[in-house]
């Protein structure tokens, strides 16, 4: 490894950096309205339980999707994954740019959303999995993360200021044009593929219950605060796109400076930075129950956005770790089939008992906690 000896070796990776800058493009376009979906629905009048019914379906599909992914990428190459998800994701945006005129049924939007989903992200995780270095993966996901980071930065409070002076509409469009030129750095380098042997009842046997559990519950938890807690503060504290949108990024800016040094802790002790990780995000959550103005928001949100990266960059170093101890493919398979089953149960739940959906705190304390279950 020519390399080996530098700290910034990971630069010089032809894989990872066109995987890096792939992934900027798409989570700047993102960023910019992600966080704004659901507060789009609400404004053309779908109930808070469609909404939540909505994000079920969207990951029912992903977690039905994802085997046939995984035999995709097995055959055609992880990068291709990728570049399918694209045009599934442009016609997502397209579908709710027409939406009020339209009519479409909620639940096509959600199956293009989530088979897309279920494409972009296995093959992404395999394609980090195969070329990320075991002595390096926690500085290398930090890196990833920090390039994503940097590009999501403005997105949130860019959208917000775009859509509160100009329209939804060209949000959407400008988007839909970041999206499409996302392709473009990941055919720097030949695509790669591997065979698959999945056994979903085989990785269960090999897999440590209690290593299932964090796996099931981080992706509820992920959820809770990229989705649920968004929507919540919205309605009942910012009422406002331009305020939203700069609470996320102020979150964002808060987790740079953490993003690295989550990432030097990981690559020695991955699991104790998770656990930490863990107690630092259930005291948020429980600290939130009691936030009732803007600039407690913001407060909260901004020390929410460092703490999480402890979880965030751990959990994944662990999840490279995993996959390159037993089948790549099929372990990235079982992790993203638990990840959004956790979710498609977690909005279920909400959708059915709106009475939960006033206890959220203490649910996204408990997902929070049970890291410490490994």
């Amino acid at each position: 490894m020519p390399y080996h000896h530098n700290p910034f070796h990971f630069v010089f990776n032809k894989e990872l950096d066109e995987l890096y800058l792939s992934l900027a493009i798409r989570n700047l376009a993102l960023s910019m309205i992600g966080i704004f979906v659901p507060i789009y629905l609400l404004n053309l009048n779908y109930s808070l339980s469609s909404i939540l019914f909505f994000y079920a379906i969207v990951y029912g599909v992903h977690t039905i999707i994802t085997p046939v992914t995984g035999k995709f990428v097995s055959k055609y190459g992880f990068k291709h994954s990728m570049l399918v998800s694209i045009p599934l994701l442009i016609t997502f945006f397209l579908l709710l740019n027409t939406l009020e005129n339209q009519q479409w049924p909620l639940w096509l939007l959600g199956i293009f959303l989530g088979t897309q989903l279920a494409f972009f992200w296995t093959g992404y995780h395999v394609d980090f999995s195969i070329n990320s270095s075991k002595k390096k993966r926690g500085t290398q996901i930090s890196m990833a993360t920090l390039s994503s980071a940097i590009a999501k930065a403005a997105g949130p409070l860019l959208g917000g200021l775009l859509i509160a002076f100009v329209s939804f509409h060209f949000v959407f469009i400008l988007v839909i044009f970041l999206l499409a030129i996302t392709t473009l750095p990941l055919f720097f380098t030949k695509d790669e593929h591997k065979p698959i042997k999945f056994s979903f009842k085989q990785l269960l046997k090999i897999q440590k219950p209690t290593e299932t559990l964090s796996i099931f519950s981080f992706g509820a938890d992920n959820a809770m605060n990229g989705i649920v807690w968004p929507i919540f503060i919205y309605m009942t504290i910012l009422n406002s796109y331009v305020a939203l949108g700069f609470t996320s990024s102020l979150a964002l800016l808060f987790s740079l400076g953490f993003i690295l040094i989550s990432g030097k802790f990981a690559n020695k002790k991955p699991k104790k930075t998770l656990k930490l990780g863990s107690i630092f995000s259930s005291i948020i959550w429980i600290v939130r129950s009691f936030v009732i103005t803007p600039f407690q928001v913001y407060v909260i949100d901004a020390i929410a956005g460092s703490a999480r990266e402890l979880m965030n960059v751990s959990f994944d170093v662990r999840t490279y770790e995993n996959a390159n101890k037993t089948d790549i493919v099929g372990f990235v398979i079982y992790r993203e089939i638990l990840l959004s089953a956790s979710r498609t149960l977690l909005f279920i739940s909400l959708g059915l008992f709106t009475a939960l959906a006033t206890k959220f705190f203490y649910i996204g304390a408990i997902l929070s906690l049970m890291q410490l279950l490994i």
